[in-house]
């Protein structure tokens, strides 16, 4: 039988640290392949001290997760720039898991290691941000299935989670915000969305922020809608009103060429306009308000005049109570951008239900000579109605609501070749949108 031979305790413990742990040389060996931009190697050599850290100084654990985190992110974005679809796939989470590793960095550092890792870790709130727009982006273009979109809404709500406890800023409270409203969270949105709406009104924005009023808008929305609170509502979105007015007095008064300066005018335009299209929905929906909003929006053309979404509000709003300055005011706001489809569109519907509720007189009339006048009185509607819809179509022709007004008024005025070329566009747009 042969003997087993028994090595000393102290050489035994010697062997046992010389060939099975070396976690600090993997450290060295990690961080000079990240300085030689091999990522994954350096991946790999600091998984590898990571799984010893009992044989590791805790500034040697600081640096090995320091130096982690960077190469997961350098991984990914290296992955992104050439395209790489399994590489992306295969790092998607590196934000996720480099804050982790710099959140360890800074419990195992001696101070050695501090301001590079919270300057890191500050630097992580930007792409984290933008990784959370981006997937709410493609889930609001369409770009996933029901299924993958709760997935990828999922992964924008972490990716504003994590930016947020780096930093508390009311952008991302507002993405947030709308991440759980697509989730159909309506009370935690409205939290985030109240959340935002407190930080920009004590911090603003370091540049002009239009987009500032939506954070309103949906807290309108939602009080409208869900906690039926009609008057808060209505605070809400003359407060996002103001704040965008001032927003874009700032915009103004700064020295921009006059491309970008048409640019913010523009959005400023659309902001407005769904602004005031909420408060409008308010007060014509609520007939205790509806005397309020006239007041109001002709208090508002008194020192803007060519404001274009007040113009279209006050028309809106006047149809029920006085059509003809209705008609005057949506000229207006033609004469003030005709380059904008609500107005022509709106005009043509108004003469259009016009030349409708003639012919419903028609019908009632029990005199035939008074059922002939009234018919051809709501023609002359139609007529009307037709340049008006067919300029909203020339501005827009892919908008389904004007085919379908110009399909309606082609039938009314005997027009049936222009009635099957609306038909048919309207076909192909809608097989075109499944």
């Amino acid at each position: 039988m042969l003997r087993i031979k028994i090595l000393p305790a102290a050489l035994f413990v010697f062997l046992s640290l010389s060939l099975f742990a070396q976690p600090d040389k993997e450290v060295i060996k990690g961080i000079e392949a990240f300085q030689k931009k091999n990522y994954k190697l350096a991946l790999q050599e600091l998984d590898k001290a990571l799984d010893s850290l009992v044989f590791l100084s805790s500034d040697e654990i600081a640096s090995a997760y320091l130096y982690r985190g960077k190469s997961s992110i350098e991984l990914l974005y290296k992955a992104s720039r050439e395209n790489n679809t399994n590489d992306i796939a295969l790092y998607k989470n590196a934000f996720f898991d480099a804050y982790s590793d710099f959140q360890n960095a800074l419990k195992f550092d001696t101070d050695v290691y501090k301001y590079e890792i919270k300057k890191e870790i500050d630097d992580l709130y930007e792409p984290l941000l933008q990784s959370g727009l981006a997937q709410l982006n493609a889930v609001y273009d369409g770009s996933y299935d029901p299924d993958n979109a709760n997935v990828a809404l999922m992964f924008a709500g972490e990716c504003l989670v994590i930016a947020l406890q780096i930093k508390e800023d009311y952008v991302a409270f507002d993405l947030l915000g709308q991440v759980n409203l697509e989730l159909q969270d309506t009370v935690k949105a409205y939290n985030y969305f109240l959340k935002s709406k407190v930080l920009f009104e004590k911090n603003g924005s370091q540049t002009p922020d239009l987009l500032v009023g939506y954070i309103y808008y949906r807290l309108a929305q939602i009080d409208l809608n869900q906690m039926k609170d009609t008057q808060r509502a209505l605070n809400l979105i003359k407060e996002g009103i103001d704040v965008v007015e001032s927003e874009y007095i700032r915009i103004e008064s700064a020295a921009l060429p006059p491309d970008q300066r048409a640019d913010y005018l523009q959005l400023y335009n659309s902001v407005m306009l769904d602004m005031e299209n909420l408060k409008r929905i308010i007060y014509l929906d609520y007939p205790e308000y509806s005397d309020e909003g006239v007041s109001e929006f002709e208090e508002s053309l008194r020192k803007s005049p060519d404001n274009y979404a007040t113009l279209i509000a006050l028309a809106n709003l006047l149809e029920n109570s006085d059509i003809d300055s209705a008609i005057s005011v949506y000229r207006k706001a033609i004469e003030v951008e005709s380059t904008h489809e609500v107005a022509w569109f709106n005009l043509g519907a108004l003469y259009y239900n016009m030349g409708v509720q003639l012919n419903l007189k028609a019908k009632s009339m029990n005199d035939p000579d008074s059922s002939v006048y009234y018919n051809k009185e709501a023609e002359l509607k139609y007529e009307n109605a037709l340049p008006f819809l067919q300029k909203a179509f020339e501005i827009n022709p892919n908008s389904l609501e004007t085919i379908h007004a110009l399909k309606q008024i082609s039938l009314k005025t005997y027009r049936y070749e222009e009635y099957d070329l609306y038909d048919a566009l309207e076909k192909k747009i809608r097989e075109k949108g499944k």
